[in-house]
């Protein structure tokens, strides 16, 4: 019996000690629930939180995705208006190298232009030349004509006076040699001064060669002067000679000469009348070139304000 009960007090205690066991397992097993509800709470609480910052991120999401249809519908646009402004920028280009080829070629025809500018000056300072050319030319012509009709008039009014001139020609004549005579002896005295009649021998030193000089540059400017009233005299008596010799046949072929003179003069106005017509064409040319030429600088101008443009 004794056995029994310790072996029954053996299976108590082993069941005690069990029991206690299954105690301790079931305090941890509590715990460990506890802890298990804890963590649930805790995760369920974070599942909830995270719940939440989903539903958050969602509505974020959500926002983004209108903002990004926006921003697409804004990079759609802007797309829109980057290829307008590239094809803005390419027409723009386009546009500067047109303008670029046109200022060229408007560069290069205002370069032309100032060249037909310069031509034009040159033709207008030489037609201007010619026009004063021309005018010199009449005036000349008709001092000329005015000349022509002055000794017309001498010779007419002269006629009657040829045996004078003829006699006024014989004294000149023999002045002319009496002249040449003395000019002759003249020399002939300076060459040797002892054939002058009154050649005497003076007394004293010779002069030396300095004095010489002086004195026969004296002498010469004296013979110089000498010679040139001689060769004027001659040049006188040549022009009166001539002169009578004109008149002489003048006035045997007066009614010839009239004609004669009458013809000149006539030509000479035809002469005028013709210089006086090309001038006038000349002036017309020259009106028209100054006409050109104010064209072509209003051109120019015209396209200098284009380029400043």
């Amino acid at each position: 019996m004794k056995e029994r009960m310790k072996i029954l007090q053996n299976e108590v205690d082993i069941l005690q000690f069990e029991s206690a066991e299954k105690d301790r397992d079931l305090v941890d097993i509590v715990q460990k629930k506890a802890k298990a509800n804890a963590q649930r709470d805790k995760y369920r609480t974070e599942s909830n939180r995270e719940e939440l910052k989903f539903r958050g991120k969602l509505s974020t999401i959500g926002q983004l995705i209108n903002q990004g249809d926006k921003l697409n519908l804004i990079i759609n646009s802007l797309q829109k208006e980057m290829n307008n402004l590239i094809y803005e920028y390419e027409h723009a280009c386009e546009s500067r190298n047109y303008m670029g080829i046109q200022l060229i070629d408007r560069n290069d025809e205002l370069c032309i232009l100032y060249e037909k500018s310069n031509i034009q000056e040159n033709i207008l300072k030489n037609g201007e030349q010619k026009i004063r050319e021309k005018e010199e030319q009449i005036r000349m012509i008709e001092l000329e004509l005015k000349e022509r009709q002055r000794q017309f008039k001498v010779v007419d009014k002269q006629v009657p006076e040829v045996p004078k001139l003829a006699e006024k020609v014989l004294e000149l004549e023999e002045e002319l040699n009496s002249k040449k005579m003395e000019v002759q002896e003249l020399s002939e005295k300076l060459e040797d001064p002892k054939k002058h009649p009154n050649a005497v021998d003076l007394p004293g030193e010779d002069p030396d060669e300095e004095a010489l000089l002086a004195k026969i540059h004296v002498l010469e400017e004296r013979l110089n002067n000498k010679k040139e009233a001689l060769l004027e005299k001659e040049l006188v008596y040549e022009e009166v000679s001539n002169l009578a010799e004109k008149l002489r046949t003048q006035a045997l072929d007066g009614r010839k000469t009239t004609l004669e003179v009458a013809e000149k003069i006539n030509e000479y106005k035809a002469r005028r009348t013709e210089l006086s017509r090309k001038m006038l064409a000349t002036v017309s040319e020259l009106s028209m070139f100054q006409s050109k030429t104010l064209k072509l600088q209003q051109e120019k101008e015209e396209k200098e304000a284009v380029l400043e443009q």
